[in-house]
């Protein structure tokens, strides 16, 4: 049984990532069967980072916040047969302050299983023309 604090948490968690208002509309797609998702999500690109001595370098952090759940909800299995999390080199499309779309694939992924999030850490834009982009948002549309 869960408390009910936990539950609080885990619905704030889930009101934080997909309705505060610093949403964006992200695409999850599927790298083998090119099948994909629309749903909310957290982002956040940073150019800053740390080195392991704890000094500040210039490199580049995308990631992403989305609720384990709504994935499962739309159609998209989460985990494997091993119970881990199952999304690497799947793909994400957002769009950026500069209004533009921008394609990356997952490199890392963090469950929070307290929570209910998984954390995605993306690696570099891919670069498709803005035509293939738009075409996946406008079969979703």
């Amino acid at each position: 049984m869960v408390g009910n604090l936990l539950a609080q948490a885990r619905k704030d968690a889930k009101h934080v990532v997909t309705k505060l208002g610093f949403q964006n509309d992200v695409f999850l797609i599927n790298n083998l069967s090119m099948n994909f998702i629309q749903l909310k999500g957290l982002t956040s690109k940073h150019w800053l980072q740390l080195d392991s001595d704890g000094s500040p370098i210039n490199a580049k952090n995308v990631h992403l916040n989305l609720i384990e759940k709504d994935i499962q909800e739309l159609g998209f299995e989460t985990r494997g047969k091993n119970g881990n999390v199952n999304l690497l080199d799947y793909y994400v499309i957002v769009q950026d302050s500069t209004n533009n779309y921008k394609k990356y694939q997952v490199k890392e992924v963090y469950p929070n299983e307290s929570l209910g999030l998984i954390v995605f850490i993306l690696g570099n834009a891919i670069f498709n023309t803005p035509e293939e982009i738009k075409n996946i948002i406008d079969a979703e549309i």
